[in-house]
């Protein structure tokens, strides 16, 4: 569904579920050094996966990726949200503003 939105908003140079800084995204923006997480309300299912999670955040964001993420229910209920979000930080990356 992803995908679909992504594409339908010409929105490109993505990977799919790949590395960025040793860790595993759900869309990759290499060039942009952007990385868009969505998760549903199962992932975080104990207190040892949330803590990971976080830290794993935190050194995507120390290595200069800029970390977007969404819930299951942005990507279907507020899919102009998404897409806005993720043209905002491309945008920004692309003039050279820091994150």
């Amino acid at each position: 569904m992803v995908v679909a939105l992504l594409r339908r908003a010409a929105i490109s140079g993505w990977r799919a579920n790949d590395e960025a800084s040793g860790y595993l995204g759900d869309f990759v923006f290499d060039d942009d050094r952007v990385l868009v997480e969505v998760d549903g309300m199962a992932f975080h299912t104990d207190a040892e996966t949330f803590q990971r999670d976080r830290r794993r955040q935190n050194e995507l964001v120390n290595a200069g990726w800029a970390v977007l993420k969404f819930t299951w229910t942005d990507v279907t209920e507020r899919p102009d949200y998404v897409v806005a979000t993720i043209r905002q930080a491309l945008k920004r990356s692309r003039s050279g503003v820091s994150r």
